[in-house]
C-alpha cells in the first residue's frame, strides 16, 4: 500500500471517530443500560444498523474473493 494510501486511510478513520464519538451516549429510548452489550442486540435502531454494517461487509468480502478468483484464472 502506498504511503499516501495509508494516510488516507487513517485520515478516513479519524474524522470518523471524531464525529462518532457524541453518538455514542444517547440517553433517551430502550429500557436497557445504554452501554451493554443487550442494549445494542435488543434495540431496533442498533440491530438495523447492525445488520446493515454485516450484510455490505459479506456482499464485499464475497465480490472480492470472487474478482481475486476470476484473476487467477485470467493469469493462469
Amino acid at each position: 500500500m502506498k504511503k499516501r494510501d495509508i494516510l488516507t486511510v487513517l485520515s478516513a478513520i479519524l474524522v470518523t471517530l471524531t464525529f462518532a464519538a457524541p453518538v455514542l451516549a444517547h440517553p433517551g429510548h430502550g429500557i436497557t443500560e445504554g452501554n451493554s452489550l443487550v442494549h445494542f442486540l435488543t434495540e431496533p435502531v442498533h440491530i438495523i444498523s447492525f445488520i446493515a454494517v454485516v450484510a455490505v461487509s459479506t456482499i464485499a468480502v464475497l465480490w472480492y474473493r470472487a474478482r481475486k478468483k476470476k484473476l487467477v484464472r485470467v493469469n493462469a
